[in-house]
C-alpha cells in the first residue's frame, strides 16, 4: 500500500478538510470495514455466495417473493449487479423465476428448499460475526447509536 493511500485511509479525523463531514468519513470507515468482513465470511462458506447475494438471500426468506425493483431496494445494490446476481442465483437452483403477478412484464423471485438449506449451511458463521459485531455495544448503546443515525440520516435529507 502507497503511502498516500495509507494517509488516505487512514486520515485523522481531527484534521478532517473543509466541506468534508466527520461523521461521513467515519460512517464510510466503519461501512467499508463491515462489508470486508461480511464479505470474507460469506465467501469463505461452502457455496461461496458473495454478499449481494447472501443479502438477497436473506431478503427472499422475509418474503413471499419480491420483484428486482424490490430487491434492488432491499440490497441497495446497481441494479446491474443485482441482475447478475439473481441469474447466478438462478442457475445455481437457490432461488425461482416466475411472472410478477402484479406486472406482467416483471418476473418475481422467491428463494427455493435448495436456498434456504445454503442459507442454513452460511447461517452459524454469519450468526456469529452478527453477535460479534452487535456485542461491541451495550444494549444502552445500541439503542443510542440507531438513534443517531436515525439522526445523521434525517440530517443529511434536509
Amino acid at each position: 500500500m502507497s503511502a498516500s493511500t495509507r494517509l488516505l485511509q487512514n486520515m485523522d479525523l481531527a484534521a478532517t478538510p473543509e466541506g468534508v463531514s466527520v461523521l461521513a468519513v467515519a460512517l464510510f470507515r466503519v461501512a467499508r470495514s463491515l462489508k470486508a468482513k461480511i464479505s470474507h465470511t460469506v465467501n469463505n462458506q461452502p457455496d461461496a455466495l458473495g454478499l449481494v447475494a447472501w443479502r438477497i438471500l436473506m431478503g427472499l426468506t422475509l418474503v413471499k417473493s419480491a420483484n428486482q425493483r424490490e430487491i434492488v431496494n432491499f440490497v441497495s445494490t446497481e441494479q446491474a449487479q443485482v441482475s447478475r446476481v439473481l441469474k447466478d442465483l438462478d442457475a445455481r437452483g437457490f432461488i425461482a423465476s416466475h411472472p410478477s403477478p402484479t406486472d406482467g412484464r416483471a418476473r418475481a423471485f422467491s428463494i427455493t428448499d435448495q436456498g434456504r438449506a445454503c442459507r442454513a449451511r452460511h447461517l452459524p458463521a454469519m450468526s456469529a460475526l452478527a453477535k460479534q459485531i452487535d456485542n461491541a455495544l451495550s444494549e444502552a448503546e445500541r439503542v443510542q447509536f440507531l438513534d443517531m443515525c436515525a439522526r445523521i440520516e434525517a440530517a443529511q435529507e434536509g
